[in-house]
């Protein structure tokens, strides 16, 4: 798995464990920075959607 992908799927996983944990906090705000060469690829979308799933 190349390391952006690898970062935005970490990313996700934690954003995912803190909803978790905290239910009641639905005011935090995630942000993953993305190169342009991540946005260039079709595959990003595909991947972050099936990685907030």
């Amino acid at each position: 798995m190349p390391l952006g992908r690898w970062v935005l799927t970490e990313a996700c996983r934690q954003a995912s464990a803190w909803r978790a944990r905290h239910p009641e906090d639905r005011t935090t705000v995630f942000a993953v920075n993305v190169a342009p060469r991540q946005l260039a690829d079709g595959a990003l979308p595909r991947g972050a959607t099936a990685d907030t799933a």
